[in-house]
């Protein structure tokens, strides 16, 4: 995945050119992000369900805002998996799948931080 996840743009349009706020943004974006890779990883695993819908609609608004296609078509394809009773073997690649994403997410929020202390 070499292309941008994260339209930056938007975090721009939403709290402004200060270079604290967006800062604090990108803060909470890694955070939320690993939180959600972590329990995508757990619900997915566990085969839970419910867990992995409580967890797609606490991250959904914000993804869907930044136009985080691919976490959102990963996330729809989980619940099918789940809901179809699929093979470990998809349910690993769906985690491991999810894990990339993810952590480029995380990775172009830790990169725009350090550009706003420049």
């Amino acid at each position: 995945m070499n292309n941008q996840l994260i339209n930056f743009e938007i975090i721009n349009e939403v709290v402004g050119d200060d270079a604290d706020r967006i800062d604090e943004f990108c803060q909470a974006g890694m955070t939320s992000f690993a939180q959600f890779r972590d329990a995508y990883e757990e619900s997915m695993l566990d085969r839970n369900m419910q867990q992995l819908r409580d967890e797609g609609h606490r991250v959904k608004p914000v993804a869907q805002m930044l136009g985080l296609n691919p976490l959102l078509e990963e996330y729809e394809k989980a619940k099918k998996i789940l809901a179809n009773g699929a093979s470990d073997k998809k349910v690993i690649a769906s985690v491991k799948d999810m894990q990339q994403i993810c952590n480029q997410i995380i990775e172009e929020f830790r990169q725009r931080a350090g550009q706003e202390k420049s």
